[in-house]
């Protein structure tokens, strides 16, 4: 499990520290950093789900990192990463990540200018990895991130086993959404159970790629109820939840499952049920985390869309940037979810009362 994140001289966070639960929604204001965290733990993704193939060395010459620390550097291709704002005030570099799971294994990762990554993995003892063999030995719970989602293509066709795969956690996952299912076939069967537990008579039907040379077109049929047609004709809200239930059954139990902004699209009912969904995943594979981001320009709505439960909701608010130390620019606390949700159900009753004294008055003129 991923106990906490912190964050020195990137972006706006001078130097702050993200406890994490079992179950965390994260909810902050426009421009609160949420955007930063999303950010921050993308490139942890990276680096949790690639240590093992890729060639350790030691600490490079550049941001002051010591010989000793042996580590990856793996490629920022596709992760669309300004540079030029990275670093906190437009200080210099490096900016440093710095992650710590249950088993008390951890990853450090410092970002130079001109995309240098160069992350350290350090074992339950506090040393870092220096081969590939003992990479391959230790167990670094995985940390993977629902890609952005959105409407499907009409229009998909048969690509390269080599780069869906590739771009399997990209932008492009959308675009690749059948290509995906024919390439990790082995996840079907697994996604196709958890389509029809979590949406009551939704169906997959089929998966037609004709001759399967790259360039024919794809077809995925599926049937809601008695209408079944092409998936591209379905709602944007069933394209949505087929895209996240195919992202969790493609990861598997996975130690660590981020789902940013996954209430695009969807009715506060699926994002309740999606909530509800991920907890009793969670508790039936043990030690998991689920972190979900939302914008929060109405934190208390959207508490209450998820239920009248604040428990695992972390309220974020951020004052003046660099001003105080992190514990006090930032509030996260169960407490405040349920002061949100408090001020929520006054302003539901108060709203219930007006428009029942209006209509009431409504009445009245028009009888008169």
């Amino acid at each position: 499990m991923l106990q906490e994140l912190r964050l020195k001289n990137f972006r706006g966070f001078e130097e702050h520290a993200v406890p994490l639960h079992p179950t965390t929604l994260v909810v902050g204001r426009n421009n609160a950093g949420k955007s930063s965290l999303d950010e921050a733990l993308r490139l942890l993704s990276l680096v949790t789900t690639r240590f093992r193939a890729l060639g350790y060395h030691e600490g490079p010459s550049w941001g002051g990192i010591p010989k000793r620390d042996y580590g990856v550097s793996p490629s920022l291709k596709g992760m669309e990463i300004n540079f030029s704002t990275l670093f906190h005030r437009y200080g210099d570099p490096p900016a440093i990540l710095e992650a710590s799971f249950s088993n008390q294994t951890a990853v450090r990762i410092y970002i130079g200018s001109e995309e240098r990554v160069h992350a350290v993995i350090f074992d339950a003892q506090g040393h870092p990895l220096r081969t590939k063999a003992a990479a391959i030995r230790l167990e670094l719970p995985a940390v993977e991130i629902l890609p952005q989602v959105g409407p499907l293509d009409t229009n998909e066709t048969v690509l390269s086993a080599e780069y869906v795969r590739r771009a399997a956690s990209s932008n492009l996952a959308s675009k690749h959404f059948r290509n995906q299912l024919k390439v990790f076939s082995d996840r079907v069967a697994e996604f196709r159970g958890m389509v029809e537990e979590t949406w009551p008579g939704l169906r997959i039907l089929d998966l037609q790629a004709g001759r399967g040379y790259p360039g024919e077109r794809l077809y995925l049929t599926v049937r809601d109820k008695d209408f079944a047609a092409e998936v591209a004709a379905m709602g944007h809200g069933l394209q949505m939840w087929l895209q996240t239930m195919w992202f969790l059954a493609r990861v598997g139990h996975a130690a660590c499952v981020i789902l940013d902004e996954p209430d695009v699209y969807m009715h506060p009912d699926l994002q309740r049920r999606l909530v509800r969904y991920l907890r009793t995943r969670h508790q039936q594979s043990g030690d998991r985390d689920a972190l979900d981001r939302n914008d929060g320009g109405s934190e208390a709505r959207r508490h209450s869309r998820y239920g009248s439960q604040a428990k695992g909701v972390a309220v974020y608010q951020r004052s003046s940037v660099g001003s105080a130390t992190d514990r006090e620019r930032w509030k996260c606390s169960q407490h405040s979810a349920r002061k949100a949700l408090g001020r929520q159900k006054v302003c539901a009753r108060r709203r219930k009362r007006y428009w029942a004294a209006f209509h009431c008055s409504s009445d009245a003129v028009s009888e008169q």
